[in-house]
């Protein structure tokens, strides 16, 4: 157990052995980080619930965030290593940015699986690597608005609808954005409206369907609370053994947060990239605090977030 509201501390506050970015490559595996769209591919499941923002939104953020992802890339250098994935450098990643966003576009025109993953799209093939992600940017945005919202489309299952893609793109290049003022030695800020919808895919959307592919860390009721939003969710381990981590929010009732174990408050933006593991441990001491069960709140911060 911690004091009640004090900040959680050093390496003592989080899973054993976490201590840098490289330690949450290991977590999913020797993929990295960036396979977890196309491990997605693989899952059947309930339709995933809106969004908090609208699509147009989704949209202006996709637009800011990879105009600001581009940015760091042409600061550089290219070589430059991502801290979370650090086999990858700054090109690695607008690449396969770039990869996604034309995967998913290409997911919005047809309204199906491609079938295959992103890992299948074309890269540059010679251009370059900057005028190319620029032009993948402007493909999805192109399709998504000349696309129904409401169309029926495949997404991570059946029963989806384009609308889907708006908001997964808008997170996927707002975390590759952050990962790549990492790599250039910036401290990224997220807009704390697309930072609390973030922490509700993560915690609806992302979090149950990774479970499925190993056992859950939740040791209890945690409720994630935001300090500059009014967003706060529940994340709860599975009813039943062999199920899944139930998500709710971001309204709760006060019954529903007085459930929890443990309470972790933050920023939005401190809480996604925690969730995200785009923090090291020191920063996740002094940006974080923690009221109640101390093992609780470290299982919900460890819990797998991506296959």
């Amino acid at each position: 157990m911690v004091a009640r509201g004090t900040p959680i501390r050093g390496s003592s506050a989080l899973p054993d052995g976490r201590g840098s970015f490289a330690h949450y490559s290991t977590l999913i595996g020797e993929s990295g980080w960036g396979s977890y769209v196309d491990a997605m591919t693989r899952i059947a499941d309930s339709v995933p619930p809106r969004g908090a923002l609208d699509p147009p939104t989704y949209a202006a953020f996709i637009r800011a965030e990879g105009a600001r992802l581009l940015a760091a890339y042409e600061t550089g250098p290219a070589s430059a290593r991502v801290p979370a994935c650090p086999e990858w450098t700054l090109t690695d990643l607008v690449a396969h940015t770039g990869r996604v966003h034309r995967w998913a576009a290409e997911i919005v025109r047809t309204s199906e699986f491609p079938g295959g993953g992103s890992d299948t799209v074309p890269g540059p093939d010679g251009s370059e690597l900057g005028p190319w992600y620029a032009e993948s940017v402007e493909l999805l945005l192109d399709r998504l608005a000349a696309t129904d919202p409401a169309q029926p489309t495949w997404v991570f299952g059946d029963g989806g609808t384009a609308e889907f893609w708006s908001r997964r793109q808008a997170h996927e290049v707002c975390v590759h954005r952050v990962d790549a003022e990492l790599a250039i030695g910036l401290r990224p800020v997220v807009d704390p409206d697309l930072a609390a919808d973030g922490v509700g895919e993560v915690v609806e959307v992302m979090m149950p369907r990774s479970q499925r592919f190993g056992p859950h860390r939740l040791v209890a009721p945690v409720l994630l609370r935001c300090t500059d939003h009014a967003g706060r969710w529940l994340v709860s381990p599975p009813a039943e053994p062999g199920g899944v981590p139930v998500g709710t929010g971001p309204a709760l009732t006060d019954a529903e947060a007085a459930s929890a174990a443990a309470t972790v408050a933050g920023t939005a933006g401190d809480l996604l990239l925690a969730l995200w593991r785009r923090l090291p441990a020191d920063e996740l001491g002094r940006r974080l605090t923690v009221e109640g069960d101390h093992a609780a709140a470290r299982a919900a911060l460890d819990a797998r977030v991506v296959p």
